[in-house]
């Protein structure tokens, strides 16, 4: 067995010789704090135990430390309880749920031990967990949106400041998450809330939807809401939200139409692709891609279930030649992206593999050495080029951005709103957020939300 050092509060040594003397033959070194604090904490660092345990009896009733309760002692060690008499099982308070882990009596040397060990294993899961939610939440911080972060069981982890003013809770943490973000929607007692839907799914991810949140005071506020959960492994953190308000379009002020707008050559160049913009109304239009919000991808009028996807390096190679749309990607910048520690042979190997895949969903009647009408590869480059018919909701935002701007620029202004207002119609939420951590697509989602801002704001002047 290995040797641990076990702080045990409320044993006495001369009460509990031979539990204590067993373990100690197990070769654990067993420390006696007879005296519960209110406050175990500065014994706790003291002594550095590898586990501290808490014996729960007749003495000891009512006086349980603050660690049961998820106090500062929680997050540096691992608690086993030890629960002596009936007495106690019948006034066990709820929090002692928080330990790591509960015996009772007669407790046996070898059954404490392995409860110690699996205590152990569990509080190393905890803390791998509260990292990777830490990291998480820095990564939302700046995030353009309303976020919310719940754990597994549903409690609200985090709020940023703009989920705390659309739900109008600014104490949301440890509240149950149906209690923050409720759902016009989800009132009824047999709707599973979203959020804990997601996490006991099968699949990650169920879109985008819309839909009133009742905030605080009981407005109910329009917003569009997806929710991804967060996973490690087989493990589920977790799950996020983002979400916003869907802004009204202004009626006060009549506003020109597109069609209105063809006072010249280039206006008329501009009406024409916006035709090809409605992809639902051009029938010609192929492919569609919406990488603002949720992620879709529409092939000759068919959905493809990116999520369903068996190779996960396709999609992100299909997002990266996105983020560069048009133009020449190297492969090494590829396999960087893709395995920043792999070696150039066996990521180029990769590579090809997974780029196969890619042209499989994106061309899947063509046949297997036709697939290159859309990802195409010349001396080590790759290129992703759909041709004419296709839509892409970022490259028409930005070309009616565009024409906004040259608009404005010329005095147009009432027309140049026009063109904001086409353009914000393509803009439904934020710029492929599955790729949160990754610099350039952070950088090119800042670029967006900072345009969005910009023509709300002349638009509202």
């Amino acid at each position: 067995m290995e040797t641990l050092n076990l702080g045990v509060f409320g044993m006495d040594r001369a009460k509990h010789p031979q539990l204590v003397d067993q373990l100690e033959q197990a070769g654990c070194h067993v420390m006696c704090l007879p005296e519960v604090r209110k406050n175990p904490y500065e014994q706790l660092i003291q002594f550095r135990p590898d586990a501290a345990l808490y014996l729960y009896n007749e003495d000891t009733l009512g006086q349980a430390p603050g660690v049961l309760s998820g106090g500062p002692a929680n997050v540096s060690v691992p608690w086993v309880v030890l629960v002596e008499d009936e007495k106690s099982v019948n006034q066990l308070p709820a929090r002692s749920l928080n330990a790591h882990g509960m015996l009772f009596y007669p407790f046996q040397a070898k059954q404490v031990f392995a409860m110690v060990e699996l205590a152990i294993h569990l509080h190393r899961q905890e803390r791998v967990k509260d990292v990777m939610l830490s990291h998480y939440v820095e990564s939302l911080r700046n995030v353009n949106e309303a976020v919310l972060l719940s754990d597994p069981l549903g409690r609200v982890l985090f709020v940023n400041e703009k989920a705390l003013r659309l739900t109008g809770y600014d104490d949301a943490s440890n509240r149950r998450v149906e209690q923050v973000f409720k759902l016009e929607d989800n009132g009824k007692l047999d709707v599973e809330h979203p959020v804990i839907h997601s996490m006991q799914q099968s699949t990650n991810g169920h879109g985008s939807q819309r839909t009133n949140l009742v905030n605080r005071a009981k407005d109910s506020v329009p917003i569009q809401y997806q929710v991804r959960r967060i996973e490690r492994g087989d493990s589920v953190l977790g799950a996020c939200v983002l979400f916003h308000e869907i802004q009204a379009r202004a009626t006060e002020d009549p506003q020109i139409s597109l069609q209105d707008a063809t006072t010249d050559d280039a206006a008329q160049l501009v009406v024409e692709k916006v035709k090809r913009a409605r992809p639902d109304e051009d029938k010609s239009v192929r492919i569609q891609v919406r990488t603002f919000g949720e992620f879709t991808l529409i092939v000759d009028g068919d959905r493809i279930e990116t999520n369903k996807w068996r190779s996960k390096k396709a999609l992100d190679v299909f997002s990266y030649l996105l983020l560069h749309y048009g133009q020449p990607v190297h492969k090494e910048v590829l396999i960087d992206f893709l395995w920043p520690n792999l070696d150039t042979h066996t990521g180029n190997r990769r590579l090809l593999n997974a780029v196969s895949e890619l042209r499989k969903y994106l061309e899947p009647d063509a046949k297997r050495y036709s697939r290159n009408s859309f990802v195409r590869h010349e001396s080590g480059v790759y290129r992703l080029d759909f041709g004419e018919n296709v839509y892409i909701d970022t490259l028409v935002f930005r070309e009616l951005v565009r024409n906004g701007d040259y608009q404005w620029a010329t005095g147009q202004e009432r027309l140049a709103r026009t063109f904001y207002l086409e353009a914000l119609q393509h803009k439904d939420g934020q710029f492929l957020p599955r790729y949160l951590y990754e610099r350039e697509f952070e950088e090119t989602r800042e670029q967006y939300e900072i345009t969005e801002d910009r023509i709300r704001s002349r638009i509202e002047e």
